[in-house]
């Protein structure tokens, strides 16, 4: 799973806030206070198949126009923001690697059964 972050450093506190509400220890939580978030950054927490990537930026969409036209999807008692579609599919075309593409194929395939119903 994949998280973007708004790459400011105002976020960063949030971030750093929920990361330590939920167990994260200090000497982690000191390397990611010391990061421009201004900046490309990636980071994970978790192992596969349970691994979270955390981003700042993407290349090929800026946060700001991806968070214009998110979508809001429930998720137990919570929404949560999801990039449009379309986005997805132009980022991982981007990104280029074999697991993007196969990625790519399958949404294609969910995406045509979908507008068949």
């Amino acid at each position: 799973m994949d998280i973007w972050l708004r790459p400011d450093n105002g976020n960063k506190e949030n971030f750093v806030k929920a990361l330590r509400e939920h167990g994260i220890g200090a000497d982690s939580l000191q390397v990611v206070t010391q990061m421009d978030f201004n900046e490309a950054k990636v980071m994970h927490i978790g192992e596969k198949p349970n691994k979270i990537d955390f981003l700042t930026k993407v290349t090929g969409l800026s946060y700001d126009e991806a968070d214009k036209e998110k979508k809001l999807l429930p998720l137990k008692n919570q929404k949560v923001p999801v990039i449009q579609y379309h986005h997805l599919i132009t980022l991982k075309m981007i990104a280029g690697r074999p697991q993007d593409q196969a990625d790519v194929d399958v949404l294609q395939k969910i995406n045509q059964f979908r507008k068949k119903e």
